[in-house]
C-alpha cells in the first residue's frame, strides 16, 4: 500500500504519506484504517496531514469516488470534528483532493488542500 501512517501527539495527529500510484482501493483501505484506529490509537477530533508529494499519479475513477463517498457518510461516525490537510501539487491529485473536500462538506470532516507541508501545518495549528 502506498500510504504510510505516523501517529503523533498521543493520537491527536496523524501524518499519512502517499507514494507511487494512488488507487481507489488504497484510499478506501486508508479510510477504513483510520476508522479502525479511532478510539484505540486516534482520539476524538484528531487532525491529519495527508501528504501526496511523493505520489506519481492517481488511478481513481468515478466508481471509486462513489465508494469513498459512501465510506465518508456511513462509517466512523462520532469521531468529532476531524481536520484533514491534504498536501498536493500534481493537477490530477489536486483535482481528486478538491473532490474529496466537496464530499466532506456534509460531514464533520474539515478538509483544505495545500501546496506545501508548512502551509498545512500552520492551518492545522490555527484550528487547535
Amino acid at each position: 500500500m502506498p500510504i504510510d501512517h505516523e501517529i503523533l501527539n498521543d493520537g491527536e495527529m496523524i501524518i499519512s504519506t502517499s507514494t507511487g500510484i494512488i488507487t481507489g482501493q488504497d484510499l478506501a483501505d486508508h479510510m477504513f484504517w483510520l476508522i479502525n484506529q479511532f478510539g484505540t490509537s486516534l482520539n476524538t477530533g484528531y487532525q491529519q496531514i495527508f501528504d501526496t508529494l511523493g505520489a506519481d499519479r492517481v488511478d481513481i475513477d468515478e466508481e471509486d469516488m462513489k465508494r469513498i463517498s459512501q465510506i465518508i457518510l456511513t462509517y466512523g461516525q462520532g469521531r468529532g470534528k476531524i481536520a484533514t490537510a491534504i498536501v498536493a501539487v500534481r493537477p490530477d491529485i489536486r483535482r481528486i483532493s478538491y473532490y474529496y473536500k466537496s464530499l466532506s462538506d456534509i460531514t464533520e470532516i474539515v478538509v483544505e488542500v495545500f501546496s506545501d507541508r508548512l502551509e498545512a501545518e500552520e492551518w492545522l495549528a490555527g484550528l487547535r
